[in-house]
């Protein structure tokens, strides 16, 4: 599984521009996680 702890440009990030951070947050729990 690769992860991109740091990427500006999130897919996700379609809907609103608070996404970003929440999918920064999520990417953040999926590591401590794994």
């Amino acid at each position: 599984m690769q992860i991109t702890p740091i990427s500006p440009n999130i897919p996700m990030s379609d809907s609103s521009e608070n996404t970003p951070t929440f999918s920064f947050i999520i990417i953040i729990i999926i590591v401590m996680m794994d």
